[in-house]
């Protein structure tokens, strides 16, 4: 599922990072897909704070009240790189395709957890021409890498999802005006699905506090019933005191 892009900072003092494209599975893992045209200093460390801010926004007061919830879900950053990777503090990146980096216990390398994950995709090392693209990889790196140099969508990629990037595609070629009145009109269905979608679940939410409510005062009523007493009520219940002497008048 597609989610708003902007990350809060770590801390109150760090600015927001603007994410090219975030989305999240059904399982909660969240996945920043990022494109990049040429290879960077420090771009590594630039990634995984991405992946820390996103990391860190699955933090959450728990129910209870009682501190923060640590049942993070894993966080995936996906670097789509033309290019090769630079050293990063005398570090030199494998000098292949795909490099996936994660958190791992060093002296076994065993993976700890699925916590912060950044798949890197360095297509200075991808050389298949367009014949001898078979699998879903080979089409994806090879469109990523030439998308500015094709004239016609080739023929062996033909399945909707190639139909639809292609129609995407077409946008680079608008005029200057075109392309602003393209983007203002882009922008503007964006933020009212994101308007309907978080009215909509806010209204959920309401629903399901409301239900919540409605059956802690029937479970007080029922233990006001049985001639329990209002403060055990209470706290088994976590409403006050003059809410359960209210329910039973």
């Amino acid at each position: 599922t597609l989610v708003r892009n902007e990350v809060q900072g770590l801390t109150m003092s760090s600015k927001n990072s603007l994410l090219d494209v975030r989305c999240v599975d059904a399982d909660g893992a969240e996945f920043d897909v990022e494109v990049q045209g040429e290879a960077r200093d420090n771009m590594y460390k630039r990634f995984l704070y991405y992946a820390s801010q996103l990391y860190g926004s699955h933090s959450f007061r728990s129910s209870e009240g009682e501190g923060i919830s640590y049942s993070f879900k894993p966080v995936y950053v996906i670097v789509i790189l033309d290019g090769k990777m630079r050293a990063e503090d005398g570090y030199e990146f494998p000098k292949k395709l795909l490099t996936f980096t994660t958190m791992c216990e060093k002296g076994s390398g065993e993976r700890v957890s699925p916590t912060l994950n950044i798949v890197l995709a360095q297509l200075g090392y991808f050389g298949k021409s367009v014949l001898e693209c078979e699998s879903a990889l080979d089409k994806w790196c090879y469109v990523f890498k030439h998308i500015g140099e094709l004239t016609d969508q080739p023929e062996s990629f033909r399945e909707r999802v190639w139909e639809r990037l292609f129609s995407a595609t077409e946008v680079a070629r608008f005029d200057g005006v075109t392309k602003t009145i393209y983007e203002k009109e882009k922008m503007r269905y964006v933020e009212e699905y994101f308007r309907i979608r978080e009215a909509r679940e806010d209204g959920l939410a309401a629903g399901e506090a409301k239900g919540r409510a409605e059956g802690l005062e029937q479970a007080a009523r029922n233990m006001l019933s049985k001639g329990i007493a209002v403060e055990t009520i209470a706290e088994c219940t976590k409403l006050t005191v003059e809410q359960v002497q209210a329910l039973g008048q």
